[in-house]
């Protein structure tokens, strides 16, 4: 998409009573000149919130101070353990001093910091989990916590999804500690999986998903306005059930099975 496409985009969403952008990737910093415009737009024209989520790989301090004047308000690094060895596995070497790194120039920049974890049965059955939670209270961060969901590398891995101890255990998890949270619980109106009602997600060719998690495209800003998209979203009994309490493509297995197993 072209700048004036993103910014219409951006202008549309804002009509439709959006207060907040992420940024997102792959790796958004790869286009940094694009991000840095996107934030001044939106900062400028909407005074909206503003996310950068990235792997922090990018991130050096005149970087940081530079997002920062142009009006960011928070970055979100993925976490993948308080463990340095299990996080640099999933990751590349020296991935995980590099985010302690980068907290503490966003500290000092005075930008939110967010962290993003997957809880997968593994972490909660070797409490890994536990230990990130109370790192990122210790460092001073948000902890985002998401189910492990059934895309990307996870695709078709219907053996990955939670087992009933252990969302019981997310559940609990959110409920006590209050440095963590869970798209399911950002809603206005409702504890359940915003995708489609309170949140979309835009890809780079201009089609339009409920979520970055749920690769099924409703229509194409080249050819749509954003509200026909969302209409067309909202067909799908899915996203106005009210009976639906967990992540769809986590924790909703009629809805995986229908809409992302071998697709």
């Amino acid at each position: 998409m072209t700048m004036d496409e993103f910014k219409d985009a951006i202008d549309q969403a804002v009509e439709m009573g959006a207060f907040q952008f992420s940024i997102n990737g792959g790796e958004p910093l790869l286009e940094e000149d694009t991000v840095f415009e996107l934030i001044r737009y939106i900062k400028k024209y909407h005074k909206r919130f503003v996310m950068l989520c990235t792997n922090g790989s990018f991130l050096t301090e005149d970087k940081i101070a530079r997002l920062k004047e142009c009006g960011l308000d928070g970055v979100e690094m993925g976490f993948d353990s308080a463990f340095q060895q299990d996080h640099d596995k999933n990751r590349v070497k020296g991935s995980y001093q590099r985010i302690l790194r980068n907290i503490n120039l966003c500290k000092k920049h005075r930008l939110l910091i967010s962290l993003n974890t997957i809880l997968t049965n593994e972490k909660v059955g070797s409490d890994d989990i536990i230990y990130t939670v109370t790192l990122a209270k210790k460092l001073g961060c948000l902890l985002q916590i998401t189910p492990c969901c059934l895309t990307g590398a996870f695709k078709n891995r219907l053996d990955l999804l939670l087992t009933e101890e252990a969302k019981l255990y997310f559940f609990w998890l959110l409920s006590k500690t209050f440095n963590n949270r869970s798209d399911m619980y950002s809603g206005l109106t409702v504890v359940k999986c915003p995708a489609a009602t309170e949140k979309m997600c835009l890809q780079p060719y201009g089609d339009v998903v409920s979520c970055s998690l749920i690769q099924l495209k409703y229509g194409n800003m080249r050819k749509n306005r954003l509200k026909d998209i969302q209409e067309e979203m909202l067909k799908n009994p899915y996203y106005n059930s009210k009976k639906m309490q967990g992540c769809l493509p986590s924790m909703c297995e009629p809805f995986i099975r229908e809409y992302l197993i071998n697709k």
